[in-house]
């Protein structure tokens, strides 16, 4: 096969495990003895985290487990033991993208990545996608400078990949902590707002914020709170797709009624 993974489990008592997969598959990684990757541990939860594997991107997400699930010794997500199963949805958790050389930590267990691709085989240098410079070891698809400019590398997919489900539109408003895209499902046209929070944001204090709103948001459900679909990591940047409203600022409605808002209009 052309994409294959090799999932090598450790844990701290030395015994080891390998898993070959070719192609695309899905792997529910957990206690239970129905888990494509059983971990004996009763810090792993019954179903803990989802490795998505296809050639095009494989990637990671928790499942909403009590102790987390770890990329490269970063928190990832996991569920607070104040909210049941039935209340945690999986999407509250970001989607991380995976790469050869990751490793996963869940509870005593370590499964360390090694992604084979021959179509890259004979590429001994990597070079950032969007403007050629060569990628640092710490660096993913884009260099730093470029992952400076989000908009520009949305830009870049969105004309790389025609058959994704959405389209950029215009960029709606950037501040601290990102930008604000407008984009639009090819599908069903219907359009979304993508916040972007860029590389040179991303210091270890705005991750959390950025990890906190979105876990707050995909709690919140009202006909006055913008809804949240669906989050990722990739890039080097964090991404979260939510509802768009059309109505304009908040501060434009706000000067629009003397600089402030009545308590009927507010609510």
């Amino acid at each position: 096969m052309p994409y294959s993974i090799r999932l090598n489990v450790e844990n701290d008592q030395d015994n080891a495990k390998s898993y070959t997969i070719e192609g695309s598959n899905h792997l529910i990684v957990g206690r239970q003895q129905d888990c494509a990757i059983v971990l004996a541990d009763e810090n792993v939860s019954d179903y803990h985290c989802l490795i998505d594997i296809s050639p095009s991107s494989s990637a990671i997400r928790d499942l909403g487990s009590l102790s987390g699930t770890y990329l490269n010794g970063q928190p990832i997500g996991q569920r607070f033991r104040d909210i049941s199963n039935k209340e945690f949805h999986p999407t509250e958790n970001v989607t991380f993208f995976l790469n050869s050389g990751d490793s996963i930590k869940i509870g005593k267990y370590k499964i360390n990545l090694e992604i084979f691709d021959s179509s890259y085989a004979a590429k001994s240098k990597r070079y950032c996608e969007l403007c050629g410079e060569s990628l640092l070891d710490d660096e993913e698809d884009f260099c730093a400078e470029c992952q400076r400019d989000p908009g520009k590398i949305l830009d870049f997919l969105m004309a790389k990949s025609p058959n994704s489900p959405y389209k950029n539109i215009d960029l709606l408003g950037q501040g601290s902590m990102g930008q604000v895209w407008l984009v639009e499902n090819r599908s069903d046209l219907q359009k979304l707002a993508l916040r972007i929070l860029p590389a040179n944001a991303s210091d270890e204090e705005s991750l959390r914020h950025f990890r906190a709103s979105i876990n707050m948001a995909s709690k919140l459900e009202h006909p006055n709170i913008v809804r949240q679909f669906e989050s990722a990591h990739a890039g080097g940047a964090y991404k979260i797709f939510m509802e768009y409203c059309d109505g304009g600022s908040l501060l434009e409605l706000m000067k629009k009624n003397g600089g402030k808002l009545s308590l009927a209009l507010a609510s």
